[in-house]
């Protein structure tokens, strides 16, 4: 009954806007939700998300796959235009809706500019979010020493950059692009190629600017690492490739050396005994058998891919994005090891240089369905999907249309000068710059009558550019993630964090020795607090989810609400969690491992011999008062230390800091000025007891197990509140509470003369500073070669702080 009801509104919405189409401010498209209008939904609803956020849990296991969604000029004003588009799509207003990336449990903003500029190229970004590392405008694989053309400095090899598409192929990963732009477009050439100017993509435009000692971006495809190895190829751009199919009104990027590099590809790949297979229709894409396939190379245009609205079906048809992202992911997931898959949606780009937002928004959509088809075709578990962009655009979002209005439709406003109608979607920038003067006011184009929801419509715009030639936006860019590692994504980052994220969540490249994770958090079920609304307020909005199945509200709080976190909450820990330190640090130890080794081992010895000694006195002292430490020892739980152990991670800056000033004073003013700063700890025992707890740059996974022994055999002692009360409790009312403390000074003055014996033996070979702390660089000197680092724990219970 209430879907009929919904019809009859519907139609109504259509027939007054066909019947008085002068009448701009008409409601088009109606709300989904009646009860939207009483507090009830409001509060029964956003409980519901409450309840849905506080289930979130965080996924650190390692990425085995990849995928990277890049939708080119996907501003949030676009991101919020193409949701209301796909609501209204199906019927309903639009904007209560979501996009299925809206859904991630993660999300975060992008600084996207370039080093030369305030406003950003695609190419630029594309270096920045690929490589981890910021360029110039127009460059693309180099470091920000080279400058726009200076092709010298691109084949310097210190300015030339891996991205993470190399870091996946060393790491034994497949990998794959797909975009409906030219394969050698500036987004997908950031992942091999390695040029002063993203416009060398043919020979041709190199020799225009009088080149001759650079390689163009199709040649770097099909002749270098890691282009060559890429197992999955698909887009358009034949032309540059030498592989024309038909003959185009003018060439733009013509190959003068006679060179058909698809064919170069295809024999370079049968030679390495490699089956490779290169399609050009839809029907082709359909046909290609992945399980016999190893590399697939797909070019369906000469140069960028029709619109979706303009696509060509049939036998010679274009694929479509999904379709093209569908036949990727069935080859790729053939990979033993993973893989990584790049997905640009670069025609959202395209649509509005030509300010024309119909065409623009609808390949929004159409990248939404590849999110989706992927989000339904691969385990999130071990799956780290990112949907963002490189950069916005100069589209606006304006003008007080009422609620339903057509995304595309047009306005008015009382306080508007001209009396003109308007679309609510128009640009600072672009080529419908159409203004006059009658003497008195500036007047625009009347779009009375105009269909401003057709396609081809250019919207207007304030500074006149030529066609095609809107700019570029410069504001923050979102990022939307889901599994493993997601959750880096948490505030304003630079848009080289994304590379970064990638690189770490798959324990690849730059952060190859970075595998281990540590234990998840776990937290526990929010207990399901009945609403103090209404029954029908639940019903109708169950009703409302119903109902918006053009918003997929069902499908996606199911497929990333269930999804997403049921795989997040059922998987177990990886093989390779550790309760150690955090791990960023060991790609850096990883190098000066063998450097290290010999003080190692002998470090090791001395305070092997030296926690011997310290461990026979407590153990003495521990005789002396056993009803105590019995107590204690009931008092422990496994529980209990682990709760611990989740204090001290989250305390880490704070021993860090408090740790480095220990171990100063250790050096610097002799163990009679250390004694006094322990005095102000429980007892020297307790700095004593975190010895080996952690290193200052962490050297080998026997290192973290040695720690990791060291905590739970230490830890309940140090962290457990339960002992701290009875200990508390104990001195308070105990006899000889003077007697133990007699004993505890005693034992303070052994431990310290043990230490002492220590740092002379390290001086011996090493010098009083050979270990004194940078407090610049917040670390030991580089030449440090001490094995252990001392970490002082405070618990707040009232005591002092440390100078």
């Amino acid at each position: 009954m209430a879907g009929c009801s919904v019809r009859v509104v519907v139609g109504v919405a259509v027939m007054v806007m066909v019947m008085m189409p002068t009448d701009v401010s008409a409601v088009v498209f109606p709300s989904p939700v009646p009860e939207e209008n009483d507090a009830d939904y409001w509060y029964l609803t956003m409980h519901e998300e409450l309840q849905e956020a506080l289930r979130v849990q965080h996924n650190n296991r390692i990425a085995k796959n990849i995928v990277l969604f890049l939708g080119d000029g996907l501003g949030v004003t676009v991101n919020t235009a193409a949701r209301i588009m796909k609501g209204q799509k199906a019927g309903w207003s639009g904007e209560e809706g979501y996009l299925v990336w809206d859904r991630f449990p993660n999300m975060a903003l992008l600084k996207t500019y370039n080093l030369d500029k305030q406003v950003s190229d695609s190419s630029g970004t594309a270096t920045a979010y690929l490589t981890g590392v910021k360029g110039n405008f127009k460059t693309v694989g180099v470091t920000g020493r080279v400058k726009p053309g200076d092709c010298e400095a691109s084949l310097d090899p210190a300015n030339r950059l891996d991205s993470i598409i190399k870091w996946a192929q060393d790491s034994g990963k497949h990998t794959g692009l797909v975009t409906n732009t030219q394969v050698t477009h500036a987004t997908p050439s950031g992942l091999y190629a390695k040029s002063a100017h993203r416009y060398w993509q043919c020979d041709s435009w190199l020799k225009k600017d009088g080149i001759d000692n650079c390689k163009d971006i199709a040649r770097q495809l099909v002749e270098d690492d890691p282009g060559k190895n890429i197992r999955v190829i698909l887009g358009g751009g034949r032309e540059v490739m030498g592989a024309p199919k038909e003959k185009l009104p003018y060439v733009h990027c013509p190959r003068e050396d006679g060179r058909n590099l698809v064919a170069e590809w295809k024999e370079e790949k049968e030679m390495r005994g490699e089956k490779a297979e290169y399609v050009t229709t839809a029907e082709e894409l359909v046909k290609v058998d992945v399980n016999s396939t190893d590399f697939l190379m797909g070019l369906f245009s000469e140069r960028h891919m029709s619109y979706y609205l303009d696509g060509v079906d049939g036998p010679e048809g274009t694929p479509t994005l999904p379709q093209m992202v569908d036949k990727a992911l069935e080859i790729l997931k053939k990979a033993e090891y993973g893989f990584f898959l790049l997905v640009e949606g670069g025609l959202i780009d395209k649509g509005l240089h030509h300010t024309k937002p119909g065409r623009a928004l609808e390949e929004v959509i159409q990248m939404e369905e590849a999110v989706s088809l992927a989000l339904s075709s691969l385990d999130l578990d071990e799956t780290l999907i990112i949907v963002t962009a490189d950069h916005s655009h100069a589209m606006t979002f304006a003008g007080y249309p009422v609620r339903g209005n057509h995304i595309l439709g047009v306005t008015t406003f009382k306080y508007v000068t001209d009396g003109l109608p308007y679309t609510p979607l128009m640009f600072t920038t672009g080529p419908g710059f159409f203004y006059s003067w009658d003497g008195k006011k500036v007047q625009r184009r009347n779009l009375t009558g105009v269909d401003t929801t057709d396609k081809d419509f250019v919207s207007q715009s304030a500074v006149p550019t030529v066609s095609g030639e809107e700019t570029h936006g410069g504001e923050d860019v979102a990022v939307y993630a889901t599994g493993p590692m997601s959750h880096l994504f948490h505030r304003v980052h630079e848009q080289t964090y994304v590379a970064h994220v990638m690189a770490y969540a798959a324990c690849v490249g730059p952060y190859l020795n970075a595998c281990h994770r540590p234990r998840r958090t776990h937290h526990p079920e929010p207990q399901d607090h009945t609403h103090h609304g209404s029954q029908s307020g639940h019903q109708h909005h169950t009703d409302h989810m119903k109902h918006s199945s053009h918003q997929d509200h069902t499908s996606s709080q199911s497929q990333l609400g269930h999804q997403a976190h049921t795989h997040h909450q059922s998987h177990t820990d990886h093989e390779s969690e550790s309760d150690g330190s955090e791990s960023e640090d060991e790609s850096k130890a990883n190098k000066s491992k063998d450097e290290n080794k010999s003080s190692e081992n002998e470090d090791e010895n001395i305070m092997s011999k030296s926690r011997s000694e310290i461990i026979a006195t407590q153990n003495d002292n521990e005789s002396k008062s056993s009803a105590r430490n019995d107590d204690i020892r009931e008092s422990e739980s496994e529980q209990e230390t682990e709760e611990g152990m989740r204090e001290v991670m989250a305390q880490s800056q704070t021993e860090d800091s408090l740790a480095a000033n220990f171990m100063h004073r250790m050096t610097s003013d002799g163990i009679k000025s250390a004694r006094k700063l322990a005095k102000k700890l429980t007892s020297f025992s307790t700095v004593m007891d975190t010895l080996g707890r952690t290193s200052i740059h962490p050297r080998s996974q026997q290192a973290s197990r040695k720690t990791k022994n060291a905590i739970n055999s230490k830890r309940s002692n140090t962290f457990s509140r339960n002992h701290r009360r009875r200990m508390l409790s104990h001195n308070k009312t105990s006899a000889t509470s003077i007697q133990k403390q007699q004993l505890q000074e005693q034992e303070q003055q052994k431990q310290s003369m043990h230490y002492e014996g220590y740092q002379k033996s390290r001086g011996n070979k090493h010098g009083s500073n050979s270990c004194r702390w940078d407090h610049q660089k917040n670390q030991h000197h580089q030449n440090c070669r001490c094995s252990v680092h001392i970490r002082i724990v405070i618990r707040s219970l009232g005591r002092s702080k440390l100078d």
